[in-house]
């Protein structure tokens, strides 16, 4: 702790030392000990302490109201206790407490940006999948993946670390393990249902991600989609492999209802997510 004087000039002095040299728009202070029982001499100041210095510039100035108490202070290094650091804080420049009021912290929120989350197909293994991300997608598309071609659909989502709205999630990707007999992939916008594959499945699917993309959750009764996005459907094969496929197209879901394809989601229409559109 430490006491201040506005006098003018104003001096630093040292207890227990040589006094300090004048410095323009600096207060005095005096250093009181922490602990009154550890005072040597009982003049209620601590003898240990070796010497202080402020650094001669207006933000090293004490600030004071009206009525003479400080406001704002700030102070270069100090020696205290064989420690060195600062006496108020350590170059730090101006430094501010409240006096009346508060003062709310409010983080800028993260940028909002879309992405494309690309389709492909693998003849070989009759299934579907979906990636959001430019590399895996380069991948895909120039054969480091073989067998996987883009099917030509897609829909926009938002950029992984989003932060647009309430009803915005994280998009979980997981992986059915082939030792499991599965090699595929699926995704839920819902933390209920990401949860619960692992819970349940976990043996058989790996999570490769909690967040390759973001994207709106519909009403969960209505399965409504709010303003400015679109339906996506989701479709499940019904096989052991469990291949799911993505369209916001309700002619793409008939189709593949006809070829026995399940219907997954929420209200009458089993809305899935809801992507950013239109």
């Amino acid at each position: 702790m430490f006491d201040t004087r506005v006098d003018t000039p104003h001096k630093l002095g040292c207890v227990g030392g040589d006094a300090g040299a004048t410095v323009t728009g600096v207060p005095e202070l005096v250093i009181r000990p922490l602990d009154p029982a550890s005072d040597a001499d009982m003049d209620g100041f601590q003898d240990v302490y070796a010497a202080a210095e402020l650094a001669e510039d207006p933000h090293a100035a004490l600030y004071s109201r009206a009525d003479g108490i400080a406001m704002l202070t700030s102070t270069d290094t100090a020696t205290f206790f064989e420690r060195s650091g600062g006496v108020e804080c350590y170059n730090c420049g101006w430094a501010r407490f409240i006096v009346a009021g508060s003062v709310t912290l409010v983080p800028f929120p993260p940028p909002v940006a879309t992405v494309e989350v690309v389709e492909f197909f693998h003849a070989g293994f009759g299934h579907y999948f979906m990636s959001a991300d430019p590399a895996e997608i380069h991948a895909l598309d120039t054969g480091f993946f073989t067998g996987w071609v883009r099917t030509g659909e897609s829909f926009r989502a938002y950029v992984a670390g989003s932060s647009a709205g309430a009803t915005m999630n994280p998009v979980c990707r997981y992986y059915g393990l082939p030792a499991a007999g599965i090699d595929s992939h699926f995704y839920s916008a819902s933390a209920r249902e990401c949860y619960e594959v692992n819970a349940f499945f976990g043996a058989e699917w790996q999570i490769e991600s909690d967040n390759v993309f973001q994207i709106d959750l519909p009403n969960a009764v209505t399965g409504a989609c709010p303003a400015g996005t679109v339906p996506v459907f989701r479709v499940y094969n019904g096989l052991h492999d469990a291949n799911h496929r993505y369209t916001t197209k309700p002619a793409i879901r008939a189709t593949m209802e006809a070829l026995g394809w399940i219907r997954e989601g929420y209200g009458p229409d089993a809305t899935i997510m809801c992507a950013f559109g239109p």
